[in-house]
């Protein structure tokens, strides 16, 4: 998991997202099937937590 603290590279967007703290994301290979995919899932949050919280919501979601 990749979590980016300092959003100030995003000042460009900030104001359509307004309290947004996080940008993160998530690799997860997953198998389905007897077939493997790797993915990455980007998210922006709101919320001001640890990578292991954010990481928790993701799979509570």
């Amino acid at each position: 998991m990749l979590c980016i603290n300092e959003i100030a590279f995003f000042t460009n967007y900030i104001n359509d997202w307004k309290g947004l703290k996080k940008i993160f994301a998530v690799k997860r290979e997953v198998e389905r099937d007897g077939k493997t995919t790797k993915e990455i899932c980007c998210y922006l949050s709101s919320k001001n937590a640890s990578a292991e919280k954010l990481l928790s919501y993701t799979r509570n979601h």
